[in-house]
C-alpha cells in the first residue's frame, strides 16, 4: 500500500525531491573522483598558442593571430614551425 504525506510527513521547508536528494549514499563520490592531474605539468604550450591563433584567424583576428604565430616561430617544435608558418602565410 502507498505511503501517504500524512503517513509519512516532510520536514518542515523540505521539498519531496530534497529529502530523496538527503538519502542519496554519496560514500562512494570520493572513490569516483580520484584522477591524476600530473599531465597538466607537461601542456604543450606551443601548442596552445597554435590553437589560438586559428581561433583568432577564424575570428578575424589577423593580427591578433600574427602575434601569437611569431611566438610559436621561436618555441615550438620543428613541426609547429611549420604549421604556425602555413598559419602566417594563409593570413598574409
Amino acid at each position: 500500500m502507498a505511503e501517504t504525506a500524512e503517513q509519512n510527513p516532510l520536514p518542515v521547508g523540505k521539498t519531496q525531491e530534497e529529502d530523496d536528494i538527503s538519502e542519496l549514499d554519496l560514500s562512494d563520490l570520493e572513490q569516483d573522483l580520484d584522477f591524476d592531474l600530473s599531465g597538466f605539468d607537461e601542456i604543450d604550450e606551443a601548442e596552445t598558442k597554435l590553437d589560438l591563433a586559428a581561433a583568432y584567424i577564424d575570428m578575424d583576428d589577423a593580427e591578433g593571430a600574427k602575434g601569437i604565430l611569431q611566438e610559436v616561430l621561436s618555441e615550438g617544435s620543428d613541426e609547429q614551425k611549420h604549421r604556425a608558418q602555413a598559419l602566417l602565410d594563409t593570413i598574409s
